[in-house]
């Protein structure tokens, strides 16, 4: 129901000419000092920032992993050297920074090393 009411009042409001006047005082809300005062301060009470440093952390922390463990899997199925896993670390090559492209690349040239000694 409310937003039924809503549409009708924007409605009402298109047709008088009123909704600019309404788009104004959005805009100067949101320019006001307090505005972005109450922002910060709702922001420091959810501990937006630590969040999201926590998530950006755990994700790079199990990017890498998850990594590995997808090109070995591939391995396995294509062997190593395949077209598919040529293809794949071609892709890492556009997306990631060439620092850490080089270090999966090194680490997957390590793995049929230490899985043969290990069998």
């Amino acid at each position: 129901m409310g937003g039924r009411v809503k549409h009708d009042r924007l409605k009402a409001e298109l047709q008088t000419g009123t909704a600019t006047a309404s788009a104004t005082n959005v805009f100067q809300r949101l320019l006001s000092k307090e505005f972005w005062i109450r922002v910060w301060t709702r922001s420091e009470e959810d501990e937006i920032l630590g969040r999201a440093a926590q998530l950006s952390y755990y994700f790079l922390l199990a990017l890498f992993p998850l990594l590995v463990f997808l090109i070995t899997l591939l391995g396995y199925f294509n062997g190593a050297g395949s077209h598919l896993q040529r293809k794949l670390i071609s892709y890492l090559g556009d997306v990631m920074p060439p620092a850490a492209l080089h270090l999966v690349v090194v680490t997957l040239e390590k793995l049929p090393r230490v899985a043969a000694r290990e069998s």
